[in-house]
């Protein structure tokens, strides 16, 4: 949503992470929330900002100055899906079932008998 609603972003004027939520609801809950927000901002931007720059910077570093349209991909919806890996790797390893991200995982077919 911020990629989609701001002209730039400098990673030195992120303010301080969020306190943890209580429980899974509440992690629900707001990934709901600002899913919802993205939304509704993608519906809201036009064409041509899409293609416009969108400059990130950390300080004086420039990170990347690539058209929005390829930071809403880049940070957003690829970094969540690293994110989802990762979580299978740690489920994996604590042998937890894994669940399916894209469709019945292995031990979904297992559970149903398949």
């Amino acid at each position: 949503e911020t990629i989609l609603t701001t002209d730039a972003l400098d990673l030195v004027d992120l303010p301080p992470p969020q306190s943890a939520l209580a429980d899974r609801d509440a992690i629900l809950a707001r990934w709901d929330e600002r899913a919802s927000a993205f939304r509704t901002a993608l519906s809201d931007t036009g064409d041509e900002a899409l293609m416009a720059p969108w400059p990130l910077r950390n300080g004086e570093h420039a990170v990347s100055n690539d058209p929005r349209h390829q930071n809403v991909r880049r940070w957003a919806l690829s970094h969540i899906a690293h994110h989802r890996g990762q979580l299978t790797v740690y489920l994996r390893l604590l042998d937890v079932p894994v669940p399916g991200t894209y469709g019945p995982s292995a031990d979904d077919k297992a559970m149903m008998g398949g």
